[in-house]
């Protein structure tokens, strides 16, 4: 882990505290149609127990560190006073919102969340009625707006901000429009990584990235945002990335698109530039197969990923992976069949070869064992 993963961490968390306070940038098509996007990029690191991901949290700068995981804490709350109860994530607005153990998010905050990702907007009814309207300015000073009617008992809130979750696991209710709304990232770690960890090295030092970034009052615009789709597009299609969706998860494709897009525009705002240009978008499109797998590897199980790693990406023989990890060749095969089935990379001529022999071997196992219990049904 230690180097380019721990680099590849830096620069997202890096992007993350950067936009949060940042306009919507500017989209402008070769066709004439123009539309603003969020500048927003928010990141979610799946990381194993016992490995220091609190720690870590803890060293964003520009942040507010949430364990919080209801509605309320996320959109806040109107007393029975009538007064608004201020949330985590709107004293986080212009900032990070650091939500640790986000597996944990119950249903009204996840689908709370999820049009604050989207487009920092949320509108619904909070509970008690609100006395008076409440006075805008200090609100938009510090960063969110919120509009109210009395009347109507509900609050509309708006705020800029960049979330940035910790999580062991991602769970089923989080995967679909949830995940899609993060660049996800898969921890993997080996015995030495955490004894590197306990050292005080790798991925901890990440949290070390700049504190500060320079705003631009200006919009941003992404003139050639076609050029980089054309691009975008044919980097999926060669690589085979669209083979590792089925039919119900292909907004993923377009999801890590707008992921990228942002990333480029945080380049182009580095540089305290106001037009994006190509070498901002192509040193985005290098995090493209990064995040493509790593939403599929996050779903794993430790085992699956096991031997995800060892078959598929290290190409050692099944027998062997049976061996390394100490499991049967009929757990091996099926995973290998499972793996395949959701859209992991295809096999190799060998692989195939091996599949073969395998399949014809397990159906004589399975023969044998068929006439052994007729044998032991007759006596």
């Amino acid at each position: 882990m230690e180097g380019e993963v721990e680099k590849l961490i830096g620069i997202f968390i890096g992007a993350s505290v950067e936009s949060a306070p940042q306009l919507p940038f500017l989209i402008r098509h070769k066709n004439g149609t123009m539309h603003e996007i969020i500048s927003q990029i928010h990141n979610l690191f799946v990381f194993p127990f016992g490995a220091g991901k609190s720690v870590l949290a803890k060293k964003i700068p520009s942040s507010l560190l949430s364990l919080s995981h209801t509605e309320p804490s996320i959109v806040g709350s109107i007393s029975k006073e009538g007064t608004l109860v201020k949330s985590d994530l709107i004293n986080a607005a212009k900032r990070v919102y650091v939500m640790d153990e986000c597996h944990r998010l119950n249903k009204n905050g996840m689908d709370a969340m999820l049009s604050l990702l989207e487009d920092g907007y949320y509108d619904r009814s909070l509970g008690f009625a609100l006395r008076a309207p409440l006075k805008e300015g200090n609100y938009k000073k510090d960063g969110w707006e919120i509009t109210s009617a009395r009347s109507l008992n509900n609050i509309g809130l708006r705020v800029r901000f960049s979330c940035i979750g910790f999580c062991e696991r991602i769970t089923h209710m989080m995967q679909g429009a949830f995940l899609s709304r993060f660049a996800v990232f898969n921890v993997v770690m080996t015995d030495e990584d955490i004894f590197n960890l306990m050292r005080g090295e790798g991925v901890l030092k990440a949290g070390n990235v700049r504190e500060k970034y320079p705003i631009m009052r200006k919009p941003v615009e992404f003139n050639c945002y076609d050029d980089f789709v054309n691009e975008y597009q044919k980097l999926v299609m060669d690589k085979k990335f669209n083979l590792l969706f089925n039919m119900q998860e292909k907004g993923y494709i377009s999801r890590i698109g707008g992921h990228l897009a942002k990333l480029a525009v945080h380049f182009c705002r580095l540089e305290s530039k106001s037009i994006v240009e190509p070498k901002h978008y192509r040193k985005a499109l290098q995090f493209a197969p990064l995040l493509m797998r790593n939403l599929k590897e996050a779903s794993l199980t430790p085992i699956l990923y096991n031997i995800y790693d060892c078959y598929f990406v290290r190409k050692e023989k099944q027998c062997e992976v049976c061996k390394e990890l100490n499991v049967s060749k009929a757990y091996v095969s099926s995973s290998v069949s499972y793996l395949k089935a959701q859209g992991f990379i295809e096999l190799t001529d060998e692989q195939k070869l091996e599949e073969e022999e395998i399949s014809v071997e397990q159906r004589e196992e399975e023969k044998k064992y068929s006439e052994k219990r007729k044998e032991e049904l007759k006596n």
